[in-house]
């Protein structure tokens, strides 16, 4: 019996809504999913989809992706139960979702309403019918793109693909190319379209995709790049059949309105977030300036015009004989957006033209919409239940999480027993400084910004009057840091945070070109650089405007082995079945294994970004320094590409990523190894070797789940032993040498708690219990002193140390109660 609570955080009543969620299993318990059933809480049959999504070695179920339809009052929490079905009680039936393709299209029946779509031109709908009535013109639906010259181009489909098409839920896949007359081509583009046996609803995400490279001068990242594509508008519209009565009936905000509005014609127009630093540096065009002119939105009817702060409408056109609806997710927080109806159009502006300035997509950048659509028969005292302001969050529950393996060490709340740990944890999500909170200190908000989180504490030098912008990138896997806690905690919090930040990461922080260098293509783009101002190159590091100032003759680079985080996006996919995350995991995966087979290619261009980045240290530290590990030896970058590999491997099933992820291992560390010549206590320069250990560690745990203890296997636990031997005889708290470090401030404390999870795991193999408990007793040490060390810091609750807390700091309690 598997627990799944579904919470209403937002405040707004949700009636029918979809939930998709991954239900985690132990290894060995299931061979399949159709002998479940889904209750409610007065036992009732819930009817719900089960796709099994990823298995076991022993081919067990590992994730099965549940949908099924919720209704829960605003604020409140259900309970819904997956039990065994007796073998002698029937199954239920569910309503079922038709698909029926065409060589032209595909026409879908959910129940009353009838869908065609057109497998040439992304519209996306042809015809809709409500019973047997024909609810658009013969126009149909349209989506187009305005450049900056007025050319518009409409999206040409070169591939489709049914996704899944179940009892609750069908979904279908586009592909293509933005085009413009005499064959002008523009960004690619892809759609996901979802329909629902059980709601009325269609959830469309719509994807713009630049995939040309980024020229990147001097490997600066600065808006303005020639690779960049300029436009002006894009927009989905719909055209209704004429009627004598149409009315519009609309909400600014359903959470704060209590009921529908009239009115004969409406433009709603999101400017900028409304927060109280609307103008932020934050929001710089290509020419250093903040184009934004107002506060929040404009909301234009035939009444007159209204201004306000924060909108999240929906909007519906009614007629006698049917109503349609629509809505935008994270209208104001994705600004500029804009919604607009007038009799038979009803328009959702994903880039409005209303904005004053062009629209500049970066060369490999992606920006993804959610529009949620509604037809169904006239309400006029009610409007459609649309999720824009965010889906229900549902959440497993935390034992059966924990129990299931899926997190390696992962530890129910309930048995973590240590306020210093705990509160540093929740400051992300509870209190006056929340990870939500700190978004409104830079405004990070707007299309490319919403979901990232700030870098404050690369903030802690400056004194400035304008906000100092940094963003963070997904730095340590913040995605799966978040992931793990919604499981070991069950507050949907983490939830918010990672659904948030999981699709900004997909779409800005991954670079989306083929048209690059090699070891640029597909890969993850650093933070902004250490204790600078983004200026004008907004997520990608490097800005000329900071080689300037800091006066610096060598400067610059772009995605690196060293900062490449695969396991939040995978946990994500498996949480969400989102298949757009799916693809965004299997470009950095590929990017690592290319980068793991390329290495002897790729190898001149990697030296010379290191030593572009010593020469910068020698210039900022004016002391000697070091240059840190490759893929040659125990570093950040090995480890994080060891760590795709494995990904990739436990992911695919293919043995390609395995067979490269053991070569590396071979070449970066050796149970032979003379410890006393890596230099470790180097630690500006060396610190990396514990996320090397870390993967390996998950490399011994992926082995033991295959029961494959092989010659390679004994490999890895030998040299993670000589390691850790070492370790518990001369590692010490990185702050106890401060002279050493270029800051010694709150990170370097939380960096301690990898050295108590290498040693705690370690232990596991020492066969003697009074040695293996000489190891658990400094990783205990090292555990009660970074906690300590932080504590002596008022910048505790920074994001960087607070994340490093998050992966490392509760698997001392998964060993304790071991």
């Amino acid at each position: 019996m598997i627990t799944i609570y579904i919470h209403e955080i937002i405040g707004l009543k949700r009636q029918n809504e979809p939930v998709s969620i991954g239900v985690p299993f132990p290894k060995g318990l299931e061979k399949a999913v159709d002998v479940f059933t889904l209750f409610d809480e007065s036992n009732q049959v819930i009817p719900h989809q089960a796709d099994v999504m990823a298995r076991w070695a022993d081919g067990s179920v590992k994730w099965v992706l549940l949908d099924f339809c919720a209704s829960v009052d605003k604020g409140d929490t259900k309970k819904v139960i997956l039990k065994r079905t007796p073998d002698d009680q029937p199954r239920t039936k569910s309503a079922a979702i038709h698909i029926e393709e065409s060589g032209d299209g595909y026409m879908i029946t959910c129940g009353k309403v009838r869908y065609v779509l057109d497998k040439k031109v992304l519209r996306p709908f042809t015809h809709v019918f409500y019973d047997t009535v024909s609810v658009l013109e013969d126009d149909g639906c349209s989506v187009s793109m305005l450049d900056e010259s007025g050319i518009c181009y409409k999206p040409i489909i070169s591939r489709t693909e049914i996704e899944t098409c179940g009892p609750v839920r069908a979904t279908l896949l586009f592909y293509g190319t933005m085009r413009a007359a005499q064959n002008k081509t523009g960004p690619d583009f892809k759609a996901r379209i979802s329909f629902y046996a059980r709601s009325e609803q269609v959830k469309i995400q719509f994807c713009l995709i630049n995939s040309r490279p980024a020229v990147h001068p001097g490997n600066m990242w600065d808006l303005g790049d020639t690779g960049s594509f300029f436009f002006k508008d894009l927009s989905l519209g719909l055209f209704l059949k004429p009627d004598s009565q149409p009315v519009i009936r609309y909400t600014v905000d359903p959470v704060k309105d209590t009921e529908p509005l009239s009115a004969s014609k409406l433009v709603l127009y999101q400017e900028s977030s409304g927060g109280e630093n609307w103008n932020s540096p934050n929001h710089k065009n290509r020419f250093g300036k903040v184009p934004l002119k107002f506060q929040g939105y404009r909301l234009e009817t035939d009444k007159g015009v209204q201004e306000g702060l924060r909108a999240q409408p929906v909007v519906s056109i009614l007629n006698t004989t049917f109503q349609a609806s629509a809505g935008l997710e994270g209208f104001w927080q994705n600004f500029p957006s804009s919604i607009e109806a007038e009799r038979t159009t009803l328009t959702v502006r994903l880039f409005p033209h209303q904005f004053s300035d062009s629209y500049e997509l970066q060369g490999g950048e992606q920006k993804t919409h959610t529009v949620y659509l509604s037809f169904r028969k006239p309400n006029r005292t009610e409007l459609p239940s649309l999720p824009v302001h965010g889906p229900l969050v549902p959440v497993v529950d935390p034992e059966w999480v924990c129990k299931s393996g899926v997190f390696p060490f992962a530890v129910p709340y309930s048995k973590i027993h240590d306020e210093r740990y705990t509160s540093v944890i929740e400051s992300a999500v509870r209190g006056k400084s929340t990870f939500f909170d700190r978004r409104e200190r830079i405004d990070e908000y707007g299309w490319r910004n919403f979901g990232e989180l700030y870098g404050d504490h690369e903030a802690v030098y400056h004194t400035g009057k304008q906000p100092f912008i940094s963003h963070y990138n997904n730095q340590y896997d913040n995605i799966y840091a978040m992931l793990q806690h919604l499981g070991m905690s069950g507050m949907p919090q983490w939830y918010r945070l990672a659904y948030d930040l999981a699709y900004h990461c997909m779409d800005i922080d991954i670079y989306h070109t083929d048209g690059d260098r090699p070891e640029y293509n597909h890969g993850l783009f650093w933070h902004t650089d250490h204790y600078t101002d983004a200026a004008t190159c907004t997520h990608r590091t490097y800005s000329v405007q900071n080689k300037v100032a800091k006066n610096l003759s060598s400067y610059g680079g772009g995605p690196s082995p060293s900062h490449l985080y695969t396991s939040g996006l995978i946990a994500f996919y498996y949480m969400t079945g989102d298949t757009f995350v799916k693809e965004a995991c299997e470009e950095l995966i590929e990017w690592g294994f290319a980068l793991a087979k390329g290495r002897k290619r790729l190898a001149a261009r990697l030296k010379s970004s290191v030593k572009k980045a010593v020469l910068a240290l020698r210039t900022i530290l004016s002391r000697r320094a070091f240059q840190p590990y490759e893929l040659d030896g125990p570093g950040r970058a090995s480890g994080n590409v060891l760590n795709a590999l494995l990904d990739g491997y436990t992911f695919s099933g293919d043995k390609k990523y395995l067979r490269m992820a053991e070569k590396l291992i071979r070449r970066c560390i050796s149970p032979n190894d003379r410890i006393e010549r890596r230099d470790l206590f180097n630690s500006e320069m060396r610190w990396m070797y514990l996320v090397f250990l870390h993967s390996l560690a998950k490399y011994i745990i992926m082995k033991e789940n295959e029961r494959r203890q092989d010659r390679m296997y004994s490999y890895a636990v030998r040299s993670i032993v000589h390691y850790a031997r070492f370790m518990a005889l001369n590692e010490y708290p990185f702050l106890r040498k401060p002279e050493i470090l270029e800051y010694p401030n709150e990170t370097w404390a939380a960096q301690d708690m990898r050295k108590s999870v290498i040693l705690n795991f370690a232990s596991r193999f020492i066969q003697s219990d009074i040695d293996s408990k000489i190891y658990r007793d400094r990783g205990e040490f090292f555990y009660n002193s970074s906690l300590d060390d932080l504590h002596s810091f008022k910048t505790r609750t920074l994001t960087r140390p607070v994340i490093l807390l998050m992966n490392y700091g509760h698997i001392f309690w998964y060993f304790r109660e071991r």
